[in-house]
Order: C-alpha cells, then structure tokens, then sequence
C-alpha cells in the first residue's frame, strides 16, 4: 500500500519510483508493466507537476495542489506519453484503501435485492446499486433533476415494437 502514496501530489513521496516499483515488479506480468519505461515517464512527469520554487519559500520542490485523480485525469490527456503511468494510476485508484467500502456496497446489495426483486437485471441491480451506495451524489441529482430529465427526454422513443 506504499505504493498509493506516491499518487498523492500532497505527499512527500509523490511519484517516487523506489515507492512504486515493489508493487510494479509484483504485478508486472498480470498488467504488463514495464518498470524501465515506468522509471523513465515518472521523472517526466515529476517535472511536469513541480510549479517552480519561489525565492523566498526556501523549498527545493513544492507540486501543484492537485488530487490522485486530477493528476490522472492530466496524465490521460497525454496517453500516448504515459502508458505504464497511467496503468500504474488505474491500478492504485481502484484498491479500497480498506474493507468499509465494500462491506457498505454488499450492505447496500442485501437492502436492494429483496424477495420481490429478485427477478430483476443486473443493469437495473447495478444501478439502484450505485445509487444507494453513492448516496451523496444522487441526493445532490433528486435536488436538482433537470439535467438528468433533459437527458432522459434526449434518448427518444423507447418503446418496444411487437410484431403481431
């Protein structure tokens, strides 16, 4: 779990390769990540996330204040540049940093799929799913649902045609 810290820009230790590669040389041939390139895309892009240091700060590195995923989401914009680094942040923003996270999502899947829903898809399953377990954000869409009646409205006609 080392490794996840040198995804955070507020962290010390942000895109240390010493941090990374235990975990790179671990999963290399499940997600084929080569470490040599690895090395190499993560000096470029410290550099590239280093604002420079002003005179009176006295430190020698300060990153800009970004989060794991905005530094992602910068890195994606550059694909071709930052393959291993980008499957390298792929792989870290998808591990639970603990068991809560998926305990409250089968929580959530027992309250969902009762008796009387039991027939029901595993898309329609998967979204009430997200929908419970990402509470804060469907509340902040029932507030304000224009956008998401706008875009249903958008989809067309969804009526299935019988053939007699």
């Amino acid at each position: 779990m080392e490794a996840a810290i040198a995804t955070d820009p507020q962290h010390i230790s942000f895109l240390s390769f010493q941090l990374m590669q235990q975990f790179v040389e671990s999963y290399f041939t499940q997600f084929d990540i080569n470490s040599v390139q690895l090395q190499s895309q993560v000096e470029v892009a410290r550099n590239m996330f280093v604002r420079s240091p002003s005179a009176e700060s006295g430190q020698v590195r300060q990153y800009v204040e970004l989060t794991p995923l905005a530094v992602y989401a910068c890195l994606c914009q550059m694909a071709p540049a930052f393959p291993d680094l980008i499957k390298f942040f792929q792989l870290i923003l998808c591990f639970p940093v603990s068991s809560a996270s998926a305990e409250r999502s089968f929580s959530a899947m027992r309250r969902i799929k009762t008796y009387l829903r039991a027939s029901m898809s595993e898309q329609r399953l998967s979204g009430l799913a997200v929908l419970s377990v990402e509470r804060k954000l469907s509340s902040a869409l029932l507030k304000e649902p224009s956008a998401v009646i706008d875009r249903f409205a958008q989809m067309g006609t969804r009526r299935l045609l019988l053939n007699n």
